[in-house]
């Protein structure tokens, strides 16, 4: 599913990042310098950023098989999302 289409779907009022050109890898020290051959390769991570700069969650693994619990990542967007309520 896409960043669009997910946002659709849980109806966020939140920006969602692709890192393409790999330059917030390096700073939530998401990527792999070396795997299995491939260079600069992002490891498998979630980060949820509030407007602030302030981290609200981090998860990274250097396992690529290892999935993320999708539910902590989300509690982490709704709750900015309702701080910002009036």
């Amino acid at each position: 599913m896409s960043h669009a289409a997910w946002k659709k779907q849980e109806n966020f009022a939140i920006k969602l990042l692709s890192d393409f050109n790999r330059t917030m890898l390096r700073g939530y020290k998401s990527m792999y310098e070396d795997f299995r051959g491939f260079k600069r390769i992002a490891k498998r991570s979630v980060h949820v950023v509030g407007t602030d700069g302030k981290i609200a969650y981090s998860w990274a693994t250097a396992d690529a098989g290892e999935l993320p619990d999708v539910q902590k990542a989300l509690e982490a967007v709704r709750k900015l999302q309702g701080a910002k309520r009036p």
